[in-house]
Formats: structure tokens, C-alpha cells, sequence
């Protein structure tokens, strides 16, 4: 039984199988070889997917849905029809199931298996929602990989050579540049950053706002939703025309009837206008593909080949960037449409063994970990390791008898756990009583081959255990994924003074308590006026660690002079007196 590769996007969506050793991409029964990720419904409550679909949302609106992968893994519900509520992922799940009708009547018989390809920056939720969506369309999902690795596979199909390469993947919805390794047949990803909320579709955004400032208020008060829509595609026709003219002439008749005479829109727009709109967000992605190539240790010298992916890279300003940003002409070797199709059908065509030859190595785009006394966010697995993977890292207890411990879990880059996305957390009981510091506690991140996280946390004495699969039904933070690198870089300097702070904390907690136990036990044997000097200094340090408000050079300073008291009264006991004093 064959298994296709679906590149299941924001905006369009394909299915593509590899037959005799060449991808195929499957035309849908409309003839398309794009499938729009449109779902809508009909009074009687049956689902129209794909160009019937979008014809539908033009007419009716409200009983549609579109660029719903944005919100796939979150609680949001869409209301169609006034009677019908969809998830995102159920309705991502009609979707699949018009490419999984596609590509059984393309190819005579039952289709039941497929790899499909999400964002770089999808989080866990997001990936979880993903395969539930290609669950409840009949589909076993035997991989989720990365949209830009697939695309890299895609352009490896006839290319056998090593080489160092950027996939710059812009689609409806989403943004990732990556860079990957090929050698000897072993595609290994070494950095991946990117957006969950930048795409094609805030193109069309600022064109539809651009062509909607052209019609009198008067009249735009009045435009109905269909009407609207049709202003929206309108804006997605002319940005497709702009890829190819210079000027797009932009006609949308019987807007609106004013005085009974039909209103029509007739304008043009020219390129030089649409690059200045979407400049700054053009803009935005050279951020990303500096910080990926920081990440992968290299210089636009370094790469051989920029592969573009997504319909988006059509808008010339893009080519042009990149031009200017590398001093290389991106590769057009591959489609940029379905190149991930197509290299998600190459992975399916590997693990239902039809084929071989290709290892994919993938990365985890964000850091991993637990977050541990002081609030500090304790790094697991630090963000671009190979998946799948397995590390663990030991912990103990931070108060005396201690029985149960807290495991919360991050993704992020941050210093403190609380500034970074929180996936979850479970308590681990049975601990074996013992003093702050005795107990041993493995805690053990896994990341699967299709990026699902599971934690686990272990005591070593008693053998209790408590563990924690990161699904679809946590709570993640609102937080965009892709604004974590972002707020890392932007907070570098505080988050260094924050953890110089917490250092001076633990090193005066610690100072404290054995400048306590030193004068409990060696007091009556010091000079009077040390002993006066080593109190004196410890009630004001203590004081310090007590006041969540005390400066770091407040307590620099009292940790200073508990220090140097700390050392007169050592050379006291030792007969230097005269040195002590």
C-alpha cells in the first residue's frame, strides 16, 4: 500500500507520491495540482474543501474558513454557518481527507499512510494537533517532518553532490529559513529559525488595506462581507500579477449601489508601491536568516545553494533581497509550490520501504528544560540538537526532607524559566527523606522523530518515577514560538545581569550558612571584637538575602565584608592575631 508526502499549508496544500523512483505531485479532480486549504460548509452541514470551497467563501462568508493552520493546536473554534464549530485541526482534517480522495482515485486504490510537513517553528501542541488532524482523516502519519527539510530533500532527489544549504520558506502563513548538510545521502538540518506568523496571507493584508483606501468612505461603510471578500481576492490576484508586470490594473465590479447606480472599483497598483508596503516584513526574514546562520556557524560564503519554498518567494523583492543579502541567486530548480510535497512523498517513500538511501536529521528549534530553585530555567536539551533524541540531567532537592518535587517544563531561550513558554509540569512524590542536596533525581528529556516531547523524573534511591507526555490537551502559552529567539537576543544583557545576580544569591546563601555554623561552633575561642564584626556581618547579609529588593551591589558588598571578617577570624584561630586584626 503506497504512502504520499502532504505539504498540508496555510494557503494551498499538496499530495505527492514517488513512483518508479520519480516524485509525482497528484492533480486534485478539479485538475489543480494545488488544493486550496479552504473549508466550507453547506446548509444541509456537508463540507466543501478546496476550489469549491473558495467559490463558496466569496458568495458566503460566514460559511467558510481559511488560514486556519495559524491557529492549529489552540482552543479557537470556527463558527460556519451559524450552526457548525470547528477546531482548526478538524477542519486541517477535510482537508487531508480531499488529498487523501486525490490521491486513492489518481492512484486506484487505498491510501492509508503519509508523512506530513509542518513549520519549522510549530510547536509540540501544534505538531500533536497536526497528526490528530491526519488521525480523523483515515491517515496513520508515520512522520512530521519540517517544511524546509522536505524541501531540501526534494532538490536532493537529482542531486547527489555535498553541499551546505539555505531554504528560505515563505509561505500563506509561515515563515523558516533553515540551513541543512547534505553528505552521502544524509540531509542533517544545523540551525532552523523563522515566524508562525509572517506570510503571504499579510501580503494580501496590506494590499487589501491599500485597494480599500481607494474607495470613498461612503462607500466602503457599506460594502457587505461578500463584497469584502472579493476586495480580499482582488488584493491576491494583483500580488500575483506584480510578480510578473510592473503594474497590476486591479477591476472589481458592482461593489456597492449608490443612488442605484452600481459602484465599480478600477485601479491599478505597480510594484515599486507593493515593495514599499511590504518592505519592513521583507525585511523581518533577513533577521531570522542572520540569526540561523549565527546558529550554524557560517557565512553566505559558506552555503552552495538557497532553495526557495512557497509560493510567496515569487515577489521579486524577495529574490532581490536575497541577492543583496548573500551575493548568491537563489536555486529555481525545485517548484517552490510543491518541493515540500515532494520531499515529505520522499520520506513516506523511505519509511514504508519502497525506497532507501536518505537519512533525515532534523533539529529541535527551541531549548528544552526544567525550571529549578530560584527560578532559574535549567537547559536540557539546548535548542538546534539532532531529533530524535535523549538527554538527561541530574538534580537534587533544595530544602532538608524534602519528599516531593516540583518538575515544571519550558521551551525557550531565556534565563529565567518565567520568561520563557511553559509546556506543562507534574510533581514527583515518594522521594526518600534526606538532607537538601542527598537525594539523586534524573530527569530525562525524549524528542521523538516527529518533534513530541516527553519528560520523565526519576528518584535513584527509591525508584519512584513520574513522567509527562507534552499533547494536545496542555495548555501552551498565546506566546508566537518564532518571538523567543527574538526577546533572547533583545534581553541578552539583562538576562546576564540576571543570572550574575542569582549567582551572588546562592554564593551569599551558602556563605551564610557556613559563617552561621563557623561561629556557632568556633565563637567562644575568637577575639571578642572579630566575633562582634563576624555577628554584625552576618545579620546584615542575611538581611540582604531576605530582601528580594536588595541591590547586587548591596549584597556584593556585604558578602565582600562578610568575607574579609570571615578570613580574620580563620588567621585568629591559626595564632596569626596580628594579621587577624
Amino acid at each position: 500500500m503506497p504512502a504520499v508526502g502532504i505539504d498540508l499549508g496555510t494557503s494551498n496544500s499538496v499530495v505527492a507520491i514517488i513512483q518508479n523512483g520519480q516524485p509525482v505531485v497528484i492533480q486534485s479532480a478539479e485538475g489543480n495540482r494545488l488544493v486550496p486549504s479552504v473549508v466550507a460548509y453547506t446548509p444541509t452541514g456537508d463540507a466543501l474543501v478546496g476550489a469549491d470551497a473558495k467559490k463558496q467563501s466569496i458568495l458566503f462568508p460566514g460559511t467558510s474558513a481559511s488560514s486556519f493552520k495559524r491557529l492549529i493546536g489552540t482552543a479557537n473554534k470556527y463558527g460556519l454557518g451559524g450552526t457548525i464549530n470547528k477546531l482548526p485541526e478538524e477542519l486541517s482534517a477535510e482537508v487531508l481527507k480531499k488529498l487523501k480522495h486525490d490521491a486513492e482515485e489518481y492512484l486506484g486504490q487505498k491510501v492509508n499512510e503519509a508523512v506530513v510537513t509542518v513549520p519549522a517553528y510549530f510547536n509540540n501542541k501544534q505538531r500533536e494537533a497536526t497528526k490528530k488532524a491526519a488521525e480523523l482523516a483515515g491517515l496513520e502519519c508515520l512522520r512530521i517532518i519540517n517544511e524546509p527539510t522536505a524541501a531540501a530533500l526534494a532538490y536532493g532527489i537529482t542531486n547527489e553532490e555535498d553541499c551546505t544549504v539555505l531554504v528560505y520558506d515563505l509561505g500563506g502563513g509561515t515563515f523558516d529559513v533553515s540551513i541543512l548538510k547534505i553528505s552521502g545521502g544524509i540531509y542533517e538540518v544545523i540551525s532552523t529559525c523563522g515566524d508562525t506568523q509572517l506570510g503571504g496571507d499579510d501580503f494580501d493584508d496590506l494590499l487589501y488595506h491599500k485597494l480599500m483606501e481607494d474607495i470613498p468612505e461612503e462607500i466602503r461603510s457599506k460594502l457587505d462581507p461578500p463584497s469584502r471578500a472579493r476586495m480580499r481576492e482582488a488584493a491576491t490576484n494583483a500580488k500575483i500579477e506584480l510578480s510578473n508586470k510592473a503594474t497590476a490594473v486591479v477591476m472589481v465590479p458592482y461593489l456597492a449601489t449608490i443612488d442605484g447606480d452600481p459602484y465599480n472599483l478600477n485601479t491599478t497598483v505597480d510594484r515599486y508601491d507593493f515593495n514599499e508596503m511590504i518592505s519592513p516584513l521583507v525585511e523581518k526574514t533577513k533577521q531570522y536568516l542572520i540569526s540561523a546562520m549565527a546558529d550554524a556557524k557560517i557565512s553566505p560564503n559558506n552555503i552552495d545553494k538557497i532553495i526557495l519554498v512557497g509560493g510567496s518567494t515569487r515577489v521579486p523583492l524577495i529574490v532581490e533581497n536575497l541577492k543583496l543579502w548573500t551575493g548568491k541567486t537563489p536555486y529555481k530548480g525545485v517548484n517552490p509550490d510543491e518541493a515540500v510535497a515532494v520531499g515529505a512523498a520522499i520520506q513516506a517513500s523511505v519509511l514504508s520501504g519502497e525506497s532507501s538511501g536518505v537519512i533525515l536529521l532534523d533539529v529541535t528549534p527551541l531549548s528544552l528544560g526544567v525550571e529549578t530553585k530560584g527560578g532559574l530555567a535549567s537547559v536540557i536539551i539546548p535548542r538546534n540538537t539532532t531529533v530524535p533524541c535523549s538527554m538527561t540531567q541530574n538534580f537534587t532537592t533544595a530544602y532538608d526532607f524534602q519528599m516531593e518535587v516540583s518538575v515544571p517544563i519550558f521551551q525557550g531561550e531565556r534565563a529565567r524559566a518565567i520568561d520563557n513558554m511553559a509546556l506543562g509540569h507534574f510533581i514527583l512524590e515518594g522521594i526518600m527523606p534526606a538532607e537538601a542536596g542527598v537525594p539523586k533525581i534524573d530527569v530525562t528529556f525524549n524528542i521523538d522523530a516527529d518533534g513530541i516531547i516527553s519528560v520523565q523524573a526519576q528518584d535513584l534511591a527509591t525508584g519512584v518515577m513520574e513522567a509527562l507526555v507534552i499533547d494536545d490537551g496542555l495548555k501552551f502559552e498565546e506566546n508566537q514560538v518564532s518571538k523567543m529567539i527574538e526577546d533572547a537576543t533583545k534581553n541578552k544583557e539583562q538576562d546576564e545581569f540576571w543570572l550574575t545576580s542569582y549567582a551572588q544569591m546562592e554564593e551569599a546563601r551558602n556563605r551564610l550558612k557556613v559563617c552561621m555554623i563557623f561561629a556557632e561552633q568556633h565563637g567562644a575561642r575568637l577575639d571578642p571584637d572579630i566575633l562582634n564584626r563576624l555577628n554584625e556581618d552576618i545579620a546584615t547579609l542575611k538581611l540582604c538575602v531576605e530582601d528580594k529588593d536588595t541591590s547586587l551591589d548591596v549584597l556584593c558588598s556585604a558578602l565582600d565584608s562578610l568575607n574579609l571578617v570571615l578570613r580574620a577570624a580563620a588567621m585568629y584561630l591559626h595564632g596569626k592575631v596580628s594579621e587577624a586584626k
